[in-house]
């Protein structure tokens, strides 16, 4: 965990050990405004609009930004600070700790590939696919499930997709449902 402490201006007055690693940037180089090169170039007017608002309103904040990693990439963190206030209501300082969210943002974009994937094969497959929650609540249908249902996208989310079974056949169906996933074991209507 990075973690720095700023005055009331923003300078930063201290550094730990695991920024000066994490940065590749000495304590010495990055007391003041040295660390301002860490920051991505891109981030910065948000960085210090975000700072300067939360020192006017003496606040807490946490915000994302990429910060320049010794190995020269940059990286997603977040960073949480907490003024310090003296008796008489003053910011003295901000006491931040920052983390690494590269290996989260990472997983999130593997993870968004992958969905993206799923719905271009589901939506040309020439049959009907449903996903459902843990309680059984469809969360997504593909194009054929909703033509064969006569129902919407949004129509056939949740349980509304009972709605395209017969009257006569619901409680059956729904019972059948329930069972299947409570056992893991599959479902034919």
């Amino acid at each position: 965990m990075l973690l720095w402490i700023s005055d009331e201006g923003g300078n930063r007055t201290f550094f730990n050990n695991a920024w000066c690693e994490f940065t590749g940037i000495s304590r010495e180089d990055s007391i003041a405004d040295g660390w301002l090169s860490a920051i991505h170039p891109d981030d910065q007017a948000f960085y210090h609009r975000t700072w300067k608002e939360a020192a006017y309103y003496k606040n807490r904040f946490q915000l994302e930004f990429r910060l320049r990693h010794a190995g020269g990439s940059y990286r997603w963190v977040m960073e949480q600070a907490m003024p310090v206030i003296s008796a008489t209501g003053r910011v003295e300082a901000f006491v931040s700790s920052c983390v690494d969210l590269s290996a989260r943002n990472s997983d999130e974009l593997r993870n968004q590939g992958n969905e993206a994937r799923f719905r271009a094969v589901s939506e040309a497959a020439p049959l009907g696919i449903f996903v459902t929650d843990r309680d059984g609540n469809f969360v997504y249908t593909n194009n054929r499930f909703q033509r064969s249902s006569g129902q919407s996208a949004e129509e056939s989310l949740g349980s509304g997709c009972l709605k395209a079974i017969p009257v006569e056949d619901r409680e059956r169906v729904q019972k059948n449902w329930c069972a299947s996933i409570k056992s893991a074991h599959s479902f034919e209507y």
